[in-house]
């Protein structure tokens, strides 16, 4: 069985993730350039300590390396009773918060580092770094998704929760890299405690377990469970999506607007027009429409639509005679064989004629004196 995003609404929810995750990187860019800023003034020796080799079975410089580049630049190590004798108590905290014992603090020129505090503020950096990497890349992957949700079928036993979240954000998982998201889902921010405003004046959430799709996602699936990346059967994800409209089944009767022939103001007008003479079945425009009339009175809309060139915008490139019946069937099934050869007058053939003229004077701007009938003998 096959699932898609719904026809109707699914380019206007993929535009808002696309922008959502935009604003994201964006604020992220924000938030590194700070960090960059920072990281200088902080960590002087930021320049020679990130050319250190990692030694083997480490992955971060060791404070013995951290020592040496301390002396190596001029840097002394603070008397081990220079902690206790500092007369702030605020200060004094905030050193103590940074430091085991003297060993991790050197200082030149009365400025004062820290082993602790050179290796926070390093990962600091690197994670926001990897962070706009990560959102970069997230963007370019849900930009390029498709609405098939193909992937539903290919894992019909289950589901991630950050694939189930995406589907409700509007993106498919098709082909997407499943652990770039699971890695949004695991990551949290490094000093959690840390106030970043930009977070605030972009107007976003903290974390994906803010939004209101995932909440739900929580409830729904949970089960009462605290991890943040858990299994989803499938079906019953299934069933829950289709029952409050996040996905669709059997999407045959949809029409591909990247291929729709006619101008969607057109088609829209007609659609009101043909509805109101009940020439189709009541149906949502997005559906293929089911004509309800002859396959007579089917022929002869066609025909005047093409004698008349209308819409005008499809036959402005096109001889008279080339009448629409493969394009006109992309939106209406008439449920006659060959209505092309139907070519008589309809019974209701004043109706179609007063539609056609209004779809000229209302949609094309073009006055309809001009109107022209078929000849059929």
């Amino acid at each position: 069985m096959s699932y898609f995003f719904p026809h109707q609404t699914r380019d206007k929810k993929k535009e808002e993730t696309v922008e959502l995750f935009t604003k994201y990187l964006a604020v992220s860019c924000d938030i590194l350039e700070d960090v960059s800023r920072q990281i200088i003034i902080d960590t002087p020796l930021l320049e020679n300590l990130i050319d250190l080799p990692i030694e083997e079975d480490q992955v971060e410089w060791t404070l013995e390396q951290w020592q040496s580049v301390c002396v190596e630049n001029g840097y002394e190590q603070v008397p081990e009773e220079w902690l206790n004798k500092i007369e702030h108590k605020g200060t004094r905290e905030t050193f103590a918060e940074w430091t085991k014992d003297a060993a991790r603090l050197y200082q030149k020129d009365g400025f004062v580092i820290s082993y602790d505090k050179d290796l926070s503020n390093w990962w600091h950096w690197y994670w926001w770094n990897r962070t706009v990497s990560s959102w970069n890349n997230r963007l370019t992957l849900i930009k390029d998704a498709s609405f098939n949700l193909k992937f539903l079928e290919w894992h019909d036993d289950y589901i991630y929760s950050h694939e189930a979240f995406l589907i409700l954000m509007g993106i498919s998982s098709d082909k997407l890299d499943r652990e770039e998201f699971k890695t949004w889902f695991y990551e949290t921010a490094p000093q959690r405690f840390i106030d970043y405003p930009q977070i605030e004046e972009y107007g976003l959430k903290q974390n994906y377990t803010e939004f209101d799709e995932w909440k739900r996602l929580k409830r729904r699936f949970g089960n009462d469970t605290n991890d943040l990346y858990f299994e989803i059967d499938t079906q019953d994800f299934i069933k829950w999506a289709l029952n409050n409209g996040v996905i669709e089944q059997n999407t045959a009767h949809f029409r591909d607007g990247r291929f729709a022939p006619f101008q969607e103001s057109f088609t829209e007008m007609l659609h009101e027009e043909l509805l109101a003479e009940k020439l189709i079945k009541q149906g949502k425009y997005h559906h293929t429409w089911i004509w309800a009339s002859t396959g007579i009175a089917y022929n002869y809309l066609v025909r005047l639509l093409a004698l008349n060139k209308t819409p005008q915008s499809y036959y402005e490139n096109r001889e008279l005679e080339n009448t629409s019946w493969e394009d006109m069937a992309h939106y209406i099934e008439c449920g006659v064989k060959n209505p092309n050869n139907h070519n008589t007058i309809p019974t209701n053939a004043v109706i179609i004629e007063k539609i056609v003229q209004k779809l000229m004077e209302d949609h094309d701007n073009k006055s309809s004196e001009g109107f022209k009938l078929p000849n059929f003998y």
